[in-house]
């Protein structure tokens, strides 16, 4: 096809209108031969992931072009059992991915977008439900509905080998976590017993069992630095944890919470010792864990539409969390000594499904009912300075953005449909 004969005013609005045709058209790449950059907005940062409009001029005629910021490179259809089993290495470009047939996959992004699969984690005998990596170590454990959970060793060479199994637990083990700190695993069946598991040797040992009927939890997370944490249930529960002997209460409960509602989740601040309960009735409360008297102390509580509990995200850094609000918006709230809503964005044109944070760089996703994910560029202040792009998924009920999960340091986004399909971005 030929457009030499449409003149050069209407070949420039055929490039405005879609870009893409630069690369179809020989015409319109000879014609962008002629044009001059005049101005090329960047985010200032060392790695240019934030392109955000290049200006070309030519003969008076101004050329505005967005750059494209990320391409879906895998889709892998109806794959995983569980998006709690998708997990990113703290520092490497490997992704994990617990799949439906009691394996779980690794995957090296490449640079170049090209992905290739490193290996697979074998000895399970029912589908891996949850994993995590440790954060600093070469191990990762996974938990699974054959009621075990295994730690691997990562060595260099990119081999696994499984050098324990973790048994004793009631039910599928839903949730696996590594205190940020100290050499603690806990494994966690939802309405069941919590185990406490010190990893610093050979042979795991199993120091500390929650099991008695008002011990029994759906949530659970650990404090960032001190021997801390706080289950959830009915009420919430503040732990400490003394020592790792199994004798002369290893873990001494602290206080307890009333909520009076059913808290489907705990969400905790990365850095701040500050974490969210999530509530059956919608509700979220905010509360700050006070280490010096071993105490929680509240914060506030913030009304939300919330459907899922992949819809709450704390900043990485700030004492913000965003959280799903009314009328298909996200919602920025400020956590001082009062709640204060700081942002409403107002893009999406359905209910909010996922929110996730950045941990490095200065942008959030949020992933909605009408099968969109749009990317938010921050300030230095946590607020949300515009609106960058939109991802768009393939318009189907059972393909909406159930959660998103940004590496930690790199630019690729997993997302996980409620289809269970798994889609990465970079």
């Amino acid at each position: 096809m030929s457009l030499s004969l449409l003149p050069i005013d209407l070949k420039i609005k055929l490039l405005e209108f879609c870009p893409q045709l630069r690369y179809v058209f020989a015409e319109l790449r000879d014609l962008l031969k002629n044009f001059k950059k005049i101005e090329e907005l960047d985010y200032p940062t060392d790695q240019n992931y934030f392109r955000e409009k290049i200006i070309l001029t030519y003969n008076g005629i101004h050329l505005h072009f967005t750059a494209k910021f990320w391409d879906c490179i895998l889709t892998m259809e109806e794959y995983t059992w569980s998006s709690d089993s998708i997990v990113f290495h703290h520092r490497l470009p490997y992704l994990t991915i617990g799949t439906r047939y009691n394996t779980s996959i690794m995957l090296n992004i490449n640079d170049d977008k090209s992905i290739e699969q490193i290996g697979t984690f074998e000895g399970h005998t029912c589908s891996i439900i949850c994993s995590t990596f440790h954060p600093f170590l070469p191990i990762m454990a996974t938990g699974s509905s054959d009621k075990t959970a295994k730690l691997w060793y990562i060595d260099n060479e990119r081999t696994f080998r499984c050098y324990a199994t973790l048994t004793g637990h009631e039910l599928s083990v839903y949730t696996v976590l590594f205190h940020p700190n100290l050499p603690i695993l806990a494994t966690l069946c939802p309405g069941s017993r919590l185990k406490l598991w010190k990893i610093d040797i050979i042979n795991p040992i199993c120091f500390a069992t929650m099991d008695g009927e008002t011990d029994t939890f759906n949530s659970f997370a650990f404090h960032q630095t001190k021997p801390f944490f706080v289950t959830g249930k009915n009420d919430v529960k503040l732990w400490k944890i003394n020592h790792f002997q199994t004798e002369n209460s290893p873990v001494t409960h602290l206080e307890t919470y009333e909520e009076n509602k059913n808290i489907q989740a705990i969400v905790i601040h990365p850095k701040l010792p500050i974490f969210a309960t999530i509530r059956i009735d919608r509700n979220v409360t905010l509360r700050r864990i006070n280490d010096e008297e071993n105490i929680c102390e509240y914060i506030g509580t913030i009304e939300s539409q919330r459907t899922y509990t992949s819809s709450v995200a704390f900043h990485p850094t700030l004492p913000i969390i965003a959280i799903d609000g009314a009328e298909n918006t996200v919602k920025l709230f400020r956590l001082s000594e009062r709640v204060e809503c700081i942002a409403t964005l107002k893009e999406h044109k359905r209910k909010v499904i996922s929110i996730a944070f950045h941990q490095v760089l200065p942008i959030m996703a949020s992933g909605s009912e009408d099968n969109t994910i749009k990317i938010w560029r921050l300030n230095e202040e946590g607020l949300i300075l515009r609106y960058m792009s939109t991802l768009h998924l393939v318009k189907n009920i059972f393909n909406q953005p159930h959660t998103n999960q940004f590496h930690p340091i790199l630019p690729i986004l997993v997302t996980t449909t409620t289809n269970r399909s798994v889609k990465i971005w970079k």
